[in-house]
This record gives C-alpha cells, structure tokens and sequence, in this order.
C-alpha cells in the first residue's frame, strides 16, 4: 500500500490528537531520513513504520490502518469500522432500554397487585375490627345488667 504523509498522519490520528499525530509523524519522517512526500513505497513506509515502533507504543491501530508492522511482526487486523461500532452500541443500548422497560412494566404489575392484597387486607381488618366493637358493645350490655 502507497501512503503519503497525509496518510501517516490520518493514521496517527487514531491514536493522538490532530495536533500530536502531526507531530509524532514529523518526528518519524526526520529520524527515518524521509522527507514529507505525497506517496511513499513500501519500502519507506515499512521504514517508518520501524520508526515509528521506536517512537511510541499502543502503535497497532496505527500500524493496521498503514498496512505495515514493525519488522518481524504481523500486520494487525484493523479495527472495526466506527459505523458498526455505533450501530452496535446503538443496538446494545435499545436492548437495553427494552429490557428496563419490561422491567419497570413487571415491578408496576408486581406493585399493583400488592396494593389490592392490602386493600383486601385492611377491607377484612375493617370488618374484623367492626365485629369487634359490635362484640365490645355487647359485652357492655351483659355487664351493665
């Protein structure tokens, strides 16, 4: 693969900033004797490639999207488009919020169904208490006499 030092520092970028992509790449263009080129060979590009493996580490992105490892090495595989990432993500997110919304929608049934056991609860507590006091008043009667 042909690769100009636009290139280089288009591949930098996936792993610096804009500003430090630049200047990691000049720096690999000096130490490697090349100058800034519109296109190098492959050959030059294998030598900073080497360079650049000098330079810094966590390189394989950069590697990858050059199309080069350092001497020695295999060219690792490249990263995952950011557009399958996100489409990912974005599938991951809506299971997600899917999943939480069941959820929700099972803890409101589990709520509402608690709420009409007590409601019986405190309708028997009501009658029970209604036939106590009807007992107490009776009660009352027997030892009023």
């Amino acid at each position: 693969m042909s690769s100009g030092f636009d290139q280089v520092v288009t591949s930098l970028e996936a792993r610096f900033d804009h500003m430090s992509a630049r200047t990691v790449a000049r720096e690999a263009v000096a130490a490697s004797g090349l100058g800034e080129k519109k296109d190098y060979t492959e050959k030059e590009v294998q030598l900073l490639v080497d360079t650049l493996a000098s330079l810094g580490d966590r390189m394989e992105v950069v590697w990858a999207s050059l199309g080069a490892a350092p001497t020695g090495q295999e060219v690792p595989a490249p990263a995952p488009a950011p557009a399958a990432e996100a489409k990912d993500d974005a599938k991951e997110a809506k299971d997600e919020a899917k999943a939480a919304k069941d959820d929700a929608k099972a803890e409101a049934k589990d709520d509402a169904k608690d709420a009409k056991a007590d409601a019986k609860d405190a309708k028997a507590d009501a009658k029970d208490a209604k036939a106590d006091a009807k007992d107490a008043k009776a009660d009352d009667g027997k030892k009023k006499k």
